[in-house]
């Protein structure tokens, strides 16, 4: 299959289309987008032809597409700081904190990490009733904190917020993986 540069395979090219501005849930939702389950029949190579990391963008593609269990499945068998970091978004979304804390500690400092610290402080920012107060830097502990305590909530502000910021890292991190942000 012939792609052009950072383009996916075009099997994907209308899922990923429907996907782009989709919130990711805080949990779990058990809607897997059949579509998307779909996907693994194919080699991670052939969807993403020119991804950093073709096995990674699948299994953001899936978590992102609320296949959890896919995802959970693809992110485990990934070796080095993308397979880690989905796997810490999957325990996140289980919820696991302390599984995700602990992969997220085998992911250490990534590169979309300044870009999310952006997009956190422009969501705090657009949700001043939240309560949420970044540090110097990302902090996923912090984050995986704050999910916990929006998933416990009823407070609309602190839900939208911190959701925000949670589509917007798995969206940061899929757009790495995939290449699609070179």
């Amino acid at each position: 299959m012939g792609s052009t540069s950072s383009e996916p395979a075009p099997a994907t090219a209308s899922l990923i289309s429907r996907l782009e501005s989709v919130a990711v849930p805080l949990i779990r939702s058990g809607r897997c987008d059949p579509e998307a389950k779909q996907l693994q029949r194919f080699r991670a190579e052939d969807l993403f032809p020119n991804a950093r990391n073709p096995q990674a963008a699948l299994a953001g593609l899936l978590l992102i597409a609320g296949c959890w269990e896919e995802a959970h499945q693809v992110s485990q068998d990934i070796s080095g700081a993308e397979g880690s970091y989905w796997h810490a978004l999957v325990h996140r979304m289980e919820p696991e904190t302390w599984n995700s804390d602990y992969w997220f500690g085998r992911v250490g400092s990534h590169a979309i990490f300044s870009d999310l610290f952006a997009k956190a402080s422009e969501a705090i920012r657009r949700h001043p009733g939240a309560g949420l107060k970044l540090q110097s830097q990302w902090q996923p502990s912090l984050m995986n904190r704050w999910c916990d305590r929006a998933r416990d909530s009823k407070d609309p502000e602190l839900i939208s917020a911190v959701t925000g910021i949670h589509t917007a890292e798995c969206q940061l991190l899929w757009q790495w993986c995939s290449g699609k942000n070179r």
